[in-house]
């Protein structure tokens, strides 16, 4: 009976929505989507639908937003042999990866779809390799949600995979969230201390470097005290830092607990944005993301705390589980055209080209 189960289990279909309607500021360009950009000879996000297509992944819900045009024109084009099974949604608004998906899954709930669906940033240059590798472990295992993991050197601003007692992922903080909660406790001890002031705060949110309107979204009312466009009294103060919180809270073991964010930046290993989840879990899990973080976004990570902590009948809900790999050339992203260049020269390497 169990060979039998495993066997079915196998044959299940595996989907995927490709998350392609970011607008890709940092690499700093404005006629040409991120996603369309040239490797080897073919824009990223042809080469990223061929590779789930040769691990068997089909068919493909990629979701758009600014510059939906070029990619739409760039998926179909006869020039790449077009992609004749894949749909589109259109996130009207950047809202962040998780409200992205949320799109993605009302086309597959549209099309009463009920399989596995691999989830990832049209930006990243995927293996096969890996791709096959993951559903193998995810059905053999009988797993709700899978995600890919690697060391923290492998890419060092990426979220943090935070593990309970048995080795179970149950949480991604991002490295955002972990600085802000590091400015957050900083002016919070200085209000314990009497020092409180607008210009404190100031110093204290700049070294983030981040631009006026991202500093704003993050620290809200305490962004306008440092430039002393309002009056806070220190309960005002406090108020607004517990609002934000200058910890994080996990579900660990049977009830959840806060890290600091030292414990949460020291983790072993990072989220490497690449995930398989059964769609009644993906379904549930992104109609509970909230934006309340550093970046004011609905982030796609937070599926993965919200799954490890839901319960039905005093147990876990869902079953997650992790795959490492150390090869930084199973999943390839970039966030500049010089390392763009280097992604260049390894598949010019891998496939023989002067």
């Amino acid at each position: 009976m169990a060979a039998k189960q495993r066997k079915k289990a196998q044959k299940r279909s595996v989907c995927s929505i490709i998350l392609a309607a970011g607008k890709g500021t940092r690499i700093g360009l404005t006629k040409t989507h991120k996603t369309c950009l040239p490797v080897g000879g073919r824009p990223v996000i042809v080469r990223s639908l061929e590779a789930y297509a040769a691990a068997g992944v089909s068919p493909h819900v990629v979701v758009v937003g600014t510059g939906a045009q070029h990619v739409l024109q760039t998926v179909g084009s006869p020039a790449w042999g077009g992609i004749p099974d894949a749909a589109f949604a259109y996130q009207p608004e950047p809202l962040g990866t998780g409200n992205a998906a949320k799109y993605g899954v009302s086309v597959l709930r549209s099309l009463d779809y009920d399989g596995d669906i691999l989830v990832v940033a049209g930006d990243k240059l995927v293996d096969v390799k890996i791709v096959r590798e993951m559903i193998r472990m995810f059905q053999s295992s009988r797993l709700d949600c899978l995600l890919l993991v690697g060391p923290r050197q492998l890419s060092p601003d990426s979220g943090r995979v935070i593990f309970d007692e048995k080795g179970l992922p149950v949480a991604v903080v991002e490295t955002a969230d972990i600085r802000r909660a590091r400015v957050l406790s900083q002016i919070l001890e200085n209000v314990d201390e009497g020092l409180l002031s607008p210009d404190f705060v100031a110093q204290a949110i700049s070294t983030e470097g981040l631009p006026p309107e991202k500093a704003r979204r993050a620290f809200g009312a305490l962004y306008d005290f440092s430039t002393r466009a309002v009056h806070l009294t220190q309960d005002e103060v406090i108020r607004e830092i517990s609002q934000r919180g200058t910890s994080f809270k996990v579900p660990l073991g049977k009830r959840s607990e806060r890290i600091s964010p030292e414990e949460a930046d020291s983790a072993e290993y990072v989220n490497l944005s690449l995930y398989l989840v059964k769609m009644e879990a993906l379904d549930f899990a992104v109609g509970k993301i909230k934006p309340d973080n550093a970046q004011g976004e609905e982030y796609l990570t937070d599926i993965v705390e919200i799954l490890a902590g839901a319960k039905q009948g005093g147990r876990r809900r869902f079953a997650l589980a992790t795959l490492l790999t150390d090869d930084p050339h199973l999943v390839m992203g970039f966030n500049n055209l010089d390392e763009l260049r280097v992604i260049e020269s390894h598949i010019r390497e891998k496939q023989g080209w002067p």
